[in-house]
């Protein structure tokens, strides 16, 4: 299914943006450590990180929702050809972009 696929690919995103967050949180870590930057530094620092990676996440969900929402739509509106075979038997299938009713 197309939207599995995309959350899944969404996922892969949002965890490298917490990778990210995380290399970063490190960072100030030892930084702090070696007292390169103050404590009240680094609770900014922490602070303007988080935000952004919230921010980002933010705009990941958002485009995927939207990407959901066309992915629904197209299937909801897809051409469906009705097919009854010689012995009266109906059948429904959704044709692709190149086909035709009379390709089936």
């Amino acid at each position: 299914d197309l939207i599995k696929i995309v959350k899944n690919q969404s996922e892969k995103i949002k965890i490298s943006i917490r990778n990210i967050r995380r290399e970063g949180m490190d960072l100030l870590k030892n930084l702090l450590k070696n007292k390169e930057i103050s404590e009240d530094d680094n609770t900014k620092f922490s602070s303007e990180l988080q935000q952004i990676t919230d921010k980002f996440i933010g705009e990941v969900d958002k485009k995927i929702s939207e990407k959901e929402q066309e992915i629904i739509k197209y299937e909801q509106n897809k051409p469906v050809a009705i097919i009854m075979d010689g012995n009266g038997t109906v059948s429904y299938t959704h044709l692709r972009a190149h086909e035709t009713r009379e390709d089936l």
